[in-house]
């Protein structure tokens, strides 16, 4: 009777033991691809961050095309009204 105490009673510690061990078991694969984790996740912040000066490239060169349209535009009105200045100053003689 006491050996099936004991049996019963040293099964429990197994599984006892199996539960206290088995985090660390679970966790060391973990560790193991950590710097693999590690170089992917600075690969994505990159791609990121270029993705960010991109799209900061993309709007400073829109913002340059509509300065230069603004500066053509007027470029174009003052020319035009130059051109009627002279046109009215050559009727006046």
């Amino acid at each position: 009777m006491d050996e099936i105490a004991d049996a019963e009673h040293g099964e429990d510690d197994e599984a006892e033991r199996q539960f206290q061990n088995g985090p660390a078991v679970v966790q060391q694969p973990l560790f193991r691809n950590a710097p693999a984790v590690q170089k992917k996740k600075r690969r994505q912040e990159h791609q990121e961050e270029d993705i960010g000066i991109e799209l900061h490239a993309q709007i400073a060169e829109r913002i340059d095309d509509r300065a230069q349209r603004d500066l053509d535009q007027r470029q174009g009105k003052r020319q035009a009204r130059d051109a009627r200045q002279r046109a009215a100053d050559d009727n006046s003689r």
